[in-house]
């Protein structure tokens, strides 16, 4: 489980963290994917949630690797207020999105589940609230995004933002948590 738990970890900061050098990625949300996969793959209690994550994971597997040859956006400029998007990419954007809540999901109520049946209720606890911090941020994301980029509305890009650093946030929190239920749950 503690294996698991680090490949799960390990893959979730790949796919947080972009380092690029005049447009190419350094790390590759394919390999964060990639783990991600195993990591479920390994896990020992199969929550159905589990499943969910995993079927996310693989899509997101998918667009990444549609990313990586060109042909889906790589990145999003809000910086740019005469910048605007085609209706194709803000869909895979916004599916992207939907994917990676999927992901959250399944992840965050997967372990929920597992720490609450040893009797971890505080980090079950956790795992909510980590869950239900993505969806509200995601959610702002979604509505956000498209009129933020395409519109000369002064406060949708900060909204877009914010809500870009409230994932983050989520993120680095989930990332925490997994490993933290990996040290718990070989201790138990």
């Amino acid at each position: 489980m503690r294996t698991a738990c680090s490949q799960i970890a390990w893959g979730f900061g790949l796919t947080l963290f972009d380092f690029r050098i005049n447009g190419f990625d350094l790390l590759p949300d394919v390999l964060g994917f990639i783990l991600i996969l195993i990591g479920l793959a390994n896990m020992p209690d199969r929550q159905r949630e589990f499943g969910i994550a995993m079927t996310a994971a693989a899509v997101m597997l998918a667009l990444s690797i549609a990313e990586l040859a060109g042909a889906m956006p790589a990145t999003v400029t809000i910086s740019q207020s005469d910048r605007s998007y085609s209706l194709s990419a803000l869909s895979a954007i916004g599916l992207s999105t939907l994917c990676m809540l999927a992901l959250l999901y399944g992840i965050c109520e997967g372990f929920a589940r597992t720490a609450a049946s040893i009797d971890r209720l505080e980090l079950a606890r956790s795992y909510r609230a980590a869950w239900q911090l993505s969806l509200a941020m995601g959610v702002i994301m979604l509505f956000v995004l498209p009129f933020g980029l395409n519109g000369s509305i002064g406060f949708l890009p900060v909204m877009t933002v914010l809500a870009g650093i409230g994932q983050f946030a989520a993120g680095i929190w989930l990332i925490v948590l997994v490993r933290r239920f990996g040290r718990e749950y070989a201790a138990a």
